[in-house]
């Protein structure tokens, strides 16, 4: 179960940015991005309000795969759901010029009611909004 979380940051979390249809505030971290994703896809109604958070590559990408080969509302939200009570224990962002990193130290709960743990690096795109990208590793 540990992997688990490690997991689901690594396939969700490759596909983000900051969304556009609530902006963020100007002032966001990169744990209120994550957590406001997450709480996101908890009340999508459909893959859009998912596809919002996603950068404009990778939705293009899905977009553009036949309808067979792409992830459903239900997958996504069932990934979502694989560890509950997510919190963030560390964030450390890069300093100095040009940096644009952030890595978030993940706990959790899983089904099984034990503690996961992972990890979810983010990086500030052009537009301001982070993108969480894959995992870096997961205890």
């Amino acid at each position: 179960m540990a992997c688990l979380l490690a997991t689901v940051v690594m396939i969700v979390g490759g596909l983000l940015q900051a969304p556009q249809p609530t902006p963020a505030p100007s002032s966001e971290t990169a744990t209120q991005f994550y957590l406001r994703y997450r709480a996101a896809v908890a009340t999508a109604t459909s893959v859009d309000d998912v596809l919002t958070f996603w950068s404009t590559d990778a939705a293009n990408e899905y977009k553009s795969a036949p309808p067979d080969q792409r992830v459903d509302l239900a997958l996504i939200k069932r990934m979502n759901g694989m560890v509950s009570g997510v919190t963030v224990s560390r964030e450390v962002v890069s300093t100095g010029p040009g940096s644009t990193d952030a890595i978030l130290s993940l706990e959790g709960i899983g089904r099984d009611q034990n503690k996961v743990t992972g990890t979810a690096r983010l990086v500030k795109n052009e537009g301001g909004g982070s993108s969480p990208s894959p995992n870096t590793g997961s205890k």
